[in-house]
């Protein structure tokens, strides 16, 4: 199965200060962290940005030469940023990683990925229900399918696009547990304190 990764990079961070992805992590910018995670995934990895962005040329300089391609239309959500991606690739399923996680679980990652082969899409659960879109694995023909079936009805969620699969391999965030006890795969970074916390967990290990 040909996979590969696509991090959403174009949120606009309005309560952190700044874009969330060029937000400076112990002396990194912050997509640095889970573009590292993503080259030990796939060597197909496509970064979402909004467009003329001045610290875009940040995201050039990464290794393994990502793809950098724009929103095909912003202000729209992530549902937007996942559909530029998966117009961009070449491959059969890709993961989906936001740029504020940092202290994802590459193996966990890994597991998603691997669990995908005869499914629309592999997303992690929570026993109560809620669901991680943004740490899922999703078919991309179909998803482009279902995306443009949504945008022409005025959907804009992902949950738009999720209740159109018709195989989904929910992933029990228990299950996951095993690859990440604490499950850090999917704090992510909304606010200085979430940072803060975050960089003290980095300088434990």
């Amino acid at each position: 199965m040909n996979s590969g990764v696509i991090i959403l990079a174009g949120g606009k961070g309005s309560r952190i200060g700044g874009k969330k992805a060029f937000i400076t992590l112990s002396n990194r910018p912050l997509i640095h962290y889970i573009h590292s995670i993503a080259l030990e995934i796939s060597n197909e990895i496509i970064i979402v940005t909004s467009k003329e962005d001045k610290n875009n040329r940040i995201l050039k300089q990464l290794p393994g030469s990502p793809k950098i391609i724009h929103d095909l239309c912003e202000d729209v959500g992530p549902l937007m940023g996942i559909y530029s991606g998966l117009r961009a690739t070449e491959a059969e399923k890709c993961l989906i990683l936001p740029c504020d996680t940092p202290l994802a679980n590459t193996d966990l990652l890994k597991f998603l990925v691997q669990s995908a082969n005869g499914y629309d899409a592999v997303i992690p659960r929570w026993p109560n229900g809620f669901i991680e879109p943004l740490h899922s694995v999703f078919d991309v023909n179909k998803s482009i399918i279902f995306i443009e079936a949504s945008l022409s009805r005025g959907e804009k969620r992902i949950n738009d696009l999720i209740k159109q699969f018709e195989l989904i391999n929910y992933i029990s965030i228990n299950t996951l547990r095993k690859y990440d006890p604490e499950l850090l795969t999917f704090n992510n970074i909304n606010y200085l304190e979430d940072l803060k916390m975050v960089e003290k967990t980095i300088r434990k290990k």
